[in-house]
C-alpha cells in the first residue's frame, strides 16, 4: 500500500483526513492550475492532508469511476482502541 501525502490550504482540503481508493482510481494534479498529472492512485492506495507544510494542496480528481473511503480523526482513534 501506498500513501501520497498532501498538505491541506487553510479554509480547504481533507481536515486532515484519510481517504482510501476503494476503487478505480484518482488523478493527483499539480495545485497551480497546470492541469499537470502528478500521479494516480488506484485501489488500496490512499492520501491525506496531514503530511507536508506546504500551503496549497493538489486537486485529486476521479479518472473515471471511483469509490473512495474517508476517515476522519475520530474514525481512525476508534479503530485504534478496538485492537
Amino acid at each position: 500500500m501506498r500513501r501520497a501525502g498532501f498538505p491541506d490550504s487553510p479554509g480547504r482540503g481533507s481536515g486532515g483526513a484519510v481517504h482510501r481508493v476503494s476503487d478505480g482510481a484518482v488523478q493527483v494534479d499539480r495545485p497551480d492550475g497546470s492541469h499537470r498529472v502528478l500521479e494516480y492512485l488506484h485501489a488500496r492506495e490512499f492520501f491525506d492532508g496531514v503530511l507536508g507544510g506546504g500551503v496549497r494542496s493538489p486537486n485529486v480528481l476521479s479518472a473515471g469511476k471511483c469509490e473512495l473511503v474517508k476517515l476522519n480523526r475520530t474514525d481512525l482513534k476508534r479503530a485504534s482502541r478496538v485492537r
